[in-house]
């Protein structure tokens, strides 16, 4: 399973937070309420975070704070919660691709109860186009989609010779004459003939492979075979 980054609680949120607790009425400002998240609500992920961190605006009470996870489908699932100062984390089990609905509680120091939620996405393994190609690459070999013009040409040309020299074994035993002495001439014609497309196909056999080893490297060519 892939992990996104651990957050981490920074000088900026516990001043974000400090300067909201100045600013609100001193009833409201006993209230445990979320300044920020990370990773932030309505954010795409590419896969289960590893830890979702919620900043409230006043220090938590630990053993009563909890959070559940709303899939896609509506079903909730628990999670691991823990509370460090104005600090919330969960830890989420493995998440299937979709919008899933965080939903806290939290509970002040003072006693004050507090519940939320925000929502986040995390995409589908395939909606990353680039995906293929770059395994691909990681492999030592381009993709199908990036076959070099020199190789396709070998390619066609070794399949062209193939379908002849198998045309010419067809004539050699189908069409030649009934004659015996033209039949001689003509089977040493085909044969000479046929030696001839066989030695170029291994010319171009091996001017394709020269190719594939020289761009490639020799992993390629041994996939290829």
């Amino acid at each position: 399973m892939h992990h996104v980054a651990r957050a981490m609680n920074s000088p900026a949120h516990a001043a974000l937070a400090a300067v909201l607790g100045a600013l609100l009425p001193t009833g409201v400002a006993a209230h445990p309420y979320l300044v920020s998240a990370e990773p932030a609500a309505g954010s795409t992920l590419p896969a289960t975070p590893e830890q979702i961190t919620i900043f409230y605006t006043e220090s938590l009470d630990a053993p009563y704070c909890s959070a559940v996870l709303v899939a896609p489908d509506g079903t909730e699932r628990s999670a691991p919660v823990g509370a460090s100062g104005t600090r919330l984390t969960v830890s989420p089990p493995a998440l299937r691709p979709g919008t899933w609905v965080l939903r806290w509680t939290v509970v002040g120091e003072d006693g004050h109860r507090v519940v939320g939620d925000f929502s986040f996405n995390v995409q589908r393994a395939t909606d990353n186009p680039a995906a293929p190609a770059a395994a691909a690459a990681a492999a030592g070999y381009a993709s199908t989609s990036d076959v070099s013009p020199p190789e396709l040409v070998g390619r066609a040309l070794l399949a062209v010779l193939t379908v002849l020299l198998c045309g010419l074994l067809v004539l050699g035993f189908a069409v030649l004459p009934a004659d015996p002495d033209a039949r001689s001439v003509a089977g040493r014609r085909l044969a000479l003939l046929r030696t001839g497309v066989w030695a170029l196909q291994v010319a171009v056999a091996a001017g394709l492979a020269g190719v594939l080893v020289a761009e490639y490297g020799a992993s390629a060519l041994l996939s290829s075979l």
